[in-house]
């Protein structure tokens, strides 16, 4: 079994300091010079320790004051929806920032993962959805969107849109999602991927791909979703028929 690294047992320990109150919101956590000397470590795990406290919303390191407690529980992206319309809902509460739209034609990989059929025509959309921390914005997943392309071509102002791209297809072309197909798997966050959401390559992400359809089985729209796994909680309840 590989070793939890120093710094993520002392970001657990001082998670677990603000969770039982022993640093209320709105005071200020040990200085890096104070976590050294009582953990015994430099100050460079020191600063890894309290940014990945930063990252999911615990505390907001402040320049010449300090890290400031902002919430004794952190930000997670809580999956608890039973219905797609609690889905969508919950899905037009974050904000999703795209950054590249492309046209891709379906090949036979794509078409497994999006349910689009060999040779289609799609838009594809990259971006992130930020989750909100106090009063700061803070990256809560990479989010890859697939649609037909002849639906994108009024599609403008991706950032003003203020709802989901499903919600738009939905408003705008009458596409009625009845079912949704969703598949849940690891992966490790690379580099690249780590840069994107603020956080640290080569911790455990949680890779979400959906696919939705119409009342014929015809795929509406596809996405892919890659969370870093302390961000997100799935939660499922089942209850015996008998």
């Amino acid at each position: 079994m590989s070793k939890i690294a120093r710094y993520v047992e002392v970001a657990n320990i001082l998670e677990q300091r603000i969770q039982t109150g022993l640093y209320p919101v709105g005071n200020l956590l040990p200085t890096e010079a104070a976590l050294c000397e009582e953990f015994s470590i430099s100050r460079f795990t020191a600063r890894n320790a309290l940014k990945q406290l930063e990252e999911v919303g615990k505390i907001e390191r402040q320049q010449g004051k300090g890290s400031v407690v902002l919430a004794d529980r952190p930000v997670r992206f809580n999956s608890t929806w039973s219905t797609i319309d609690e889905l969508i809902e919950h899905a037009n509460q974050v904000r999703v920032s795209f950054t590249s739209v492309r046209t891709v034609f379906v090949d036979a990989e794509l078409s497994a993962k999006t349910g689009f059929n060999v040779g289609s025509k799609l838009s594809e959309f990259t971006g992130v959805r930020f989750g909100k921390s106090a009063n700061a914005e803070i990256p809560l997943c990479s989010i890859v969107v697939w649609i037909d392309a002849k639906y994108a071509s009024n599609l403008d102002q991706l950032d003003n849109l203020g709802s989901t791209i499903i919600s738009w297809l939905k408003t705008t072309h009458q596409l009625e999602p009845v079912e949704v197909r969703q598949k849940i798997s690891a992966q490790i966050i690379d580099e690249a991927l780590a840069s994107t959401l603020q956080t640290d390559s080569g911790i455990a992400g949680l890779k979400i791909q959906r696919t939705y359809l119409d009342k014929q089985g015809v795929t509406i729209e596809a996405t892919s979703t890659v969370f870093p796994a302390h961000l997100f909680e799935y939660q499922m309840t089942m209850s015996s028929q008998s």
